[in-house]
């Protein structure tokens, strides 16, 4: 699912909401040396409602499991329209980069913010020179056919040790702070 300010701000990801009409004011008032918090308590707003809201109760339900898999069986277990919404949207992503966002959530729950941060600068330049980040550009973004061809095409065919791959430290160096 794609989240929204309010879903970023309840899911606690995001800390505020500020709108862009004040990008520029938001800048100005930084560069002006104003500090954070005062630019936030002047510029930040309320974005209403989390839609995310409203199925909490049923995603911690059906994504609890410690696999993908696991995630699958709850939510055809579920059912209803939501998890069959669910499950559509599932079966058209890559099965590597479930997998691989599985074990992303499961690492980085245990990992500091840099920990996660290296992480994340590992993953990206993994994925950047496997088959499927660019399978799915050109399927949604060049070809706009919809129809991207994974490799491989199933979760039963995704070997663990290929995702354990993507985490595994880059040749050219880490991210480093």
């Amino acid at each position: 699912a794609r989240l929204k300010a309010a879903d970023c701000l309840y899911a606690g990801i995001s800390d505020h909401y500020i709108e862009n009409v004040h990008h520029d004011a938001l800048v100005a008032q930084l560069r002006d040396g104003i500090a954070i918090d005062a630019v936030v308590a002047d510029l930040a707003s309320d974005p209403g409602p989390a839609p995310l809201a409203d199925s909490r109760d049923v995603i911690d339900r059906t994504f609890s499991g410690d696999s993908v898999d696991a995630v699958l069986a709850a939510l055809r277990a579920e059912g209803g329209d939501w998890a069959e919404k669910t499950l559509k949207i599932m079966a058209g992503k890559s099965p590597t980069s479930q997998k691989i966002a599985c074990r992303q959530l499961q690492e980085g729950a245990d990992k500091g913010f840099d920990a996660c941060m290296m992480m994340e600068y590992r993953l990206s330049q993994h994925i950047m020179a496997a088959h499927d980040f660019f399978e799915g550009v050109r399927a949604l973004i060049v070809d706009k056919d919809n129809s991207p061809v994974w490799q491989p095409a199933s979760l039963e065919d995704v070997d663990d040790t290929a995702v354990a791959g993507y985490f595994a430290p880059l040749d050219e160096g880490d991210l480093t702070f």
